[in-house]
Parts: structure tokens; sequence; C-alpha cells
């Protein structure tokens, strides 16, 4: 992970706090997840996913940057609706066993809904992609006032 804000500035965006919290983890699950489609138990040893933080013009931002598979332009387009997921479908899991799937995941509703939750801070969020290269996501807010 690199940050481009140095370790004694901060970043301030006005937002909704738990809104954005799960924005980023919605954006940094899809990257770690198309990091391990594209090298499976050696994702750990590809380039790691990139979070880069700025701000000025009266806006903060921040960037998750994976290289996954990317996807083309129509496949950019229906990733924004809800109930479009490219994930198989996975048999929701409901006991206590800490296994990895839970009864929404690739349902198609966590980057439409985050997408919405940005917008409720009247922010937006950003997917540029290339296929075979990786995926951009830009989540920018009006920032906030210093106290």
């Amino acid at each position: 992970t690199s940050t481009s804000a140095s370790a004694s500035a901060s970043v301030r965006a006005c937002c909704i706090s738990g809104d954005i919290f799960h924005v980023a983890v919605e954006v940094l699950k899809n990257a770690a997840v198309a990091m391990h489609a594209v090298h499976g138990s050696d994702a750990d040893l590809a380039e790691p996913i990139e979070v880069v933080l700025s701000s000025g013009e009266g806006e903060a931002a921040f960037a998750v940057i994976d290289r996954g598979r990317g996807m083309a332009a129509a496949l950019r387009a229906q990733s924004q609706l809800f109930f479009f997921s490219t994930a198989p479908y996975v048999e929701p899991t409901y006991t206590f066993s800490g296994a990895f799937g839970g009864s929404l995941q690739g349902q198609g509703v966590g980057l439409p809904l985050s997408s919405v939750r940005v917008g409720l801070s009247e922010g937006a969020l950003q997917l540029c992609s290339v296929p075979g290269r990786g995926t951009t996501v830009v989540v920018t807010l009006p920032e906030g006032r210093s106290e």
C-alpha cells in the first residue's frame, strides 16, 4: 500500500463516515478478489494493491488501483447496475465457519450501493479499467474543513 499524503498531513473529506468506510471496504475487497482471480495463490507475490489519497481544489479523493484482469467498456457500464455480477453464483453459507462467502457476495450489490453512498455525500465514484491491465476506482468527495 502506498500513500501520496505524508504521514504528518491529513486528507479531510465532507462525508458520512460510516458510508465511506463501507465504500472503501467494498472497493478494496473487489481489488483483492480481482488480484486473486488473476494470480491465484500467488497473489501475494504480484504487485500490491495501491491506495492513493489526495486533496485540493475543494475535493478530497482516494483511489484503489489493482493489477487484476480489468474490464472492457461494456462490462464497466454494467458493473454499476444493481444485481449485475461477473462472479459465479456462490451458495450462501449460514454456518459460523469463517468461510469466504456471504449471502450477498457476487450478487451485484456492492459497487452500485457504493456509488449511491458516495452520491449521498455529494461525491462521485469513477471506474477506470483496461482489460488485461487492471482497474482503478476513484472516489471523490467534497473537501472537509479543518477545525
